[in-house]
């Protein structure tokens, strides 16, 4: 009997324990949906480069257009980055590849691709030294810096060496 009261008493115990380790939901939230944060969005959609280069505090020259890709959405945060970004096929498409362009203040790689890649060379393309990082010939990834500010080149589908040695030279020369 004395093991019966003693088991009775210890599981009331760990009981009381328990409810009072737990948080007390006053918020009227779900559980599923407590301790969930999200960071709000920097980036602000553009009507054009002008925009961009208001919101950010500095201009950004892109290529015309990069071929197979028309459609194209400038966004930017302020004070910190611009972005130009051109699509394949419809922009909000989850199917749609794209080629996306930046330009932020500093010098670290902006690119926002953290992937390894088996191809990785720094060439200098209209007096500037670009690393370029790809597999099978494409290039997927260019980074560089100039004049104060980081710029990359993403490419979902890759690039040719042709084609973005263009689109570099363009963004350079329009500049400098």
């Amino acid at each position: 009997m004395k093991k019966l009261i003693a088991l009775v008493l210890t599981a009331l115990m760990l009981t009381s324990l328990a409810a009072c380790g737990q948080k007390t939901n006053t918020s009227g939230k779900t559980s599923e949906n407590m301790g969930t944060v999200q960071i709000a969005n920097p980036w602000v959609d553009c009507a054009t480069l002008d925009e961009a280069a208001k919101l950010a505090g500095f201009d950004i020259a892109v290529p015309g257009k990069f071929d197979g890709y028309p459609n194209k959405v400038i966004q930017a945060i302020e004070a910190s980055m611009i972005q130009v970004m051109y699509f394949d096929g419809d922009p909000s498409a989850e199917d749609s590849s794209m080629v996306m362009v930046r330009k932020g203040t500093g010098d670290e790689d902006i690119s926002g691709d953290y992937n390894e890649y088996p191809e990785k060379e720094t060439v200098n393309i209209h007096g500037v030294d670009v690393q370029l990082r790809g597999e099978n010939g494409l290039v997927y990834s260019a980074i560089w810096t100039w004049n104060g500010y980081s710029f990359a080149i993403n490419a979902d589908k890759g690039l040719s060496r042709d084609a973005l040695a263009n689109a570099i030279e363009e963004m350079v020369t329009v500049v400098g």
